[in-house]
């Protein structure tokens, strides 16, 4: 819990003050992330009357404040993982998922809530842009809500049981064999219909909310298993399609975590802490994260003698708290090599723990040694803008490695040499032609000009294991939403699709994609009208929901009113 938790009101001598209603709020405010309008409204729906004075007796009380707490580190995640690329409605309508669920009965609440139906009705109310109450903004965080059920179809065919049984009634829990089971993503056909029909930023929200819960624990495996199912199959492939990688690595790693430990295979997640600690001890006074952009920069120094070659990296996402990932970049910048200028934008990441420790029970189960360390614990990636150019990087690569006195070239256990390029004859002929002298490479021929080609070296920089891979703009972006897409290896579909099933599949592919572009857009999927929204599909569902959430809220009112009069008539008489 935040540290302002414990903190009391401050007191004067006429009484104590109401520090929601003080201008000091933020300096008390326990839960930072939850956006000022929706405070009341959670508190009231949880039934907190005072947030600073809760009874450490009552077991209500703090289940009641750890619900609260549980959104703030929602929320705290979609700032982490997507920043300002959300519109501040969506925060507002991530921070009110929880009482959607109460009040439409979603999810695991076995029935609907007219308090919480008077809570998000209150809330229209008070969001409502001069008295409209179908305003542009309302509209918008209330298709986001609806789009909760609509996710919940997605949800359902992703369970790994068809028991009918809820899971307090003793359906039959996974077995060691069911938690180690491949990971499955939904095809590309389900993800199209996904992004088509609800909106990108309840995606997200939803892999925040998946990432907290799987944190959290539950008691029971059978849900767990379930919620791990709807993030490989739905949520992180979406995530990664659209470009969010770092919020897909760390429910990637989360769920691959979760399998191990209940797999009966705890011990490789310690193997793979323990890898992941080497870069964290190589300057205890900073971050994992800061270590690895540290780090990233040494080696470019290493390779580039001349200072200004690299721009600045940045990191986009630092491990911690419930983040599993460590992700930076750098702007486009010109490098020059032995060749000429090359125009260059860098990428790194370290690998997340689950994907680590996934990868070695991989190892494990083919009957290989477990104990050796997989060179692409830090992966680089160089992207170029076309074949000259990753000629000209490559071999400036290749040079400044292999004459550096801090790197030691290395080969991957699945390698025969330190330096490995993919690709037809011509390319590889031209990648390897300036190479060091006496330096063998590993190679592996393409089958067509479509696949993958690039080239990579791998090696050690103060015994922490790195690998640099050099490729164009056109195989970089064929890897995410092309005919190499990741989505489409794992259906099994790489290299073997025809010309027109190919054009399809990254047609669809391409237009999930887009949807990115609309993100800070406080705009319904399929709205036609940026001011007023055409009250069809998604937006129609929005003007019911707040319709119907008024008129439980004035009925309720109503109601309450007729049975306080006939009790004062009662009275009087």
């Amino acid at each position: 819990m935040n540290n302002f938790a414990n903190k009391q009101p401050s007191r004067s001598e006429g009484g104590s003050r109401d520090l929601r209603n003080a201008n000091e709020l933020e300096t008390v405010y326990p839960y930072p992330d939850i956006p000022r309008s929706v405070r009341k409204h959670l508190e009231r729906c949880f039934e907190i009357d005072d947030i600073n004075h809760v009874n450490p007796d009552d077991a209500r009380e703090q289940t009641r404040l750890e619900r609260l707490n549980n959104i703030n580190q929602v929320l705290g995640l979609v700032r982490t993982y997507c920043g300002t690329e959300l519109n501040g409605s969506a925060y507002k309508a991530a921070a009110l998922g929880v009482v959607v669920d109460i009040a439409e009965g979603l999810g695991y609440n076995r029935s609907p809530s007219t308090r919480a139906s008077e809570v998000l009705a209150d809330f229209f109310e008070q969001n409502a842009e001069e008295g409209d109450l179908m305003s542009p903004k309302n509209i918008y965080i209330a298709g986001l809500l609806q789009d909760r059920r609509r996710l919940d179809r997605f949800r359902e065919e992703s369970r790994s049981s068809s028991d009918a049984l809820d899971y307090e009634a003793g359906a039959a829990l996974p077995g060691k064999a069911e938690w180690l089971s491949d990971p499955a993503s939904s095809d590309s056909d389900t993800l199209y219909d996904l992004a088509s029909t609800i909106n990108i930023e309840s995606i997200l929200i939803s892999g925040a909310e998946i990432i907290q819960k799987l944190n959290s624990g539950s008691s029971n495996d059978r849900e767990t298993l379930d919620l791990i199912r709807y993030s490989e199959r739905i949520v992180a492939p979406v995530a990664e399609l659209i470009g969010f990688d770092t919020l897909a690595m760390s429910l990637n790693s989360l769920t691959k975590s979760t399998r191990l430990t209940n797999g009966g295979r705890g011990y490789l997640l310690h193997r793979a802490d323990a890898i992941i600690d080497r870069f964290r001890a190589y300057d205890r006074s900073h971050s994992l994260g800061n270590n690895v952009r540290t780090i990233f920069s040494n080696i470019m120094d290493e390779i580039f003698t001349e200072d200004g070659n690299i721009a600045e990296p940045q990191l986009a996402v630092n491990y911690g708290d419930m983040c599993q990932s460590v992700y930076g970049d750098t702007e486009d910048t010109i490098v020059p090599t032995d060749d000429g200028d090359v125009e260059v934008g860098w990428r790194f990441r370290l690998k997340s723990r689950g994907s680590l420790a996934w990868k070695m029970y991989q190892t494990e189960i083919s009957g290989k040694d477990v104990s050796v360390t997989p060179m692409d614990i830090l992966g680089i990636t160089a992207v170029v803008k076309d074949d000259e150019d990753q000629v000209k990087l490559f071999h400036t690569l290749g040079r400044g490695i292999y004459s550096s006195d801090k790197i030691q070239p290395y080969a991957a256990p699945t390698k025969a040499s330190a330096v490995h390029v993919r690709g037809m004859d011509d390319f590889i002929d031209n990648m390897i032609r300036d190479i060091p002298v006496n330096v063998p490479v590993d190679v592996k021929k393409s089958s067509s000009p479509e696949a993958m080609h690039y080239g990579k070296i791998t090696g050690f920089y103060s015994n922490l294991p790195f690998e640099i891979q050099c490729v164009t703009r056109f195989y970089r972006d064929s890897m995410q939403i092309g005919p190499l897409a990741h989505i489409l290896y794992k259906e099994k579909k790489v290299g073997n699709m025809g010309v027109e099933e190919t054009e399809k599949a990254t047609a669809i592919l391409a237009k999930i994609r887009s949807r990115r572009n609309k993100l800070g857009d406080p705009r319904l999927v399929n709205s036609r009208s940026r001011r007023t929204p055409a009250f069809n599909g998604n937006a129609t569902m929005a003007r019911e929901l707040i319709e119907r959430l008024t008129m439980l809220k004035n009925v309720t009112s109503r109601t309450v009113g007729f049975i306080a009069l006939e009790d004062s008539k009662g009275k009087l008489e």
